[in-house]
């Protein structure tokens, strides 16, 4: 015989939270998902195209400047960039310091797409404007998304329990 204890909260507090920002308009209409994981563009792609976002994925750095390169039309668009922190062929800081220096006009916005327990250091901190973290839930990928403005003050939010903790 087996026994263990969960401790959770009642869900309808999270579900107020996501129709909340449902109900906010969109400030973004493009997002370049950068992120070699299939598993996690799906989700993602998923949440945003119920917003009316279109998503173009790519897995990776290299494969995200050519998008950029070929694709200048998105300009016209709002497009942000959420990049996977862990990419295999470029550092994701370097990427998005080339991106903001070769295609300012067309990324307005950097998220870092990144594991909750891995620290962020202060030069992540100085260049991207929000942090999506994995496992991805509906409710704070949206607030990041849809919020104007820099979110990177809030290092770890685990939407679940309503703490927030600032990691040095």
């Amino acid at each position: 015989e087996f026994w263990f204890e969960l401790e959770f909260q009642v869900a309808e507090r999270a579900d107020l939270e996501v129709e909340e920002v449902l109900e906010e308009e969109a400030k973004v209409d493009v997002c370049l998902l950068v992120d070699a994981n299939s598993a996690n563009c799906e989700i993602v792609t998923h949440y945003l195209q119920d917003k009316m976002i279109e998503v173009f994925s790519v897995d990776s750095g290299r494969a995200a400047i050519e998008f950029l390169k070929s694709n200048r039309m998105v300009s016209e668009k709002r497009m942000i960039a959420l990049i996977n922190r862990s990419l295999q062929d470029v550092d994701a800081l370097k990427l998005i310091e080339e991106m903001k220096q070769t295609y300012p006009e067309i990324v307005s916005r950097y998220l870092i797409f990144r594991s909750i327990n891995k620290p962020l250091s202060s030069s992540y901190q100085e260049k991207i404007n929000g942090i999506v973290y994995k496992p991805v839930r509906k409710s704070q990928l949206l607030k990041t998304v849809l919020e104007p403005g820099d979110n990177k003050n809030d290092y770890t939010y685990d939407i679940g329990s309503d703490r927030k903790q600032v990691e040095e």
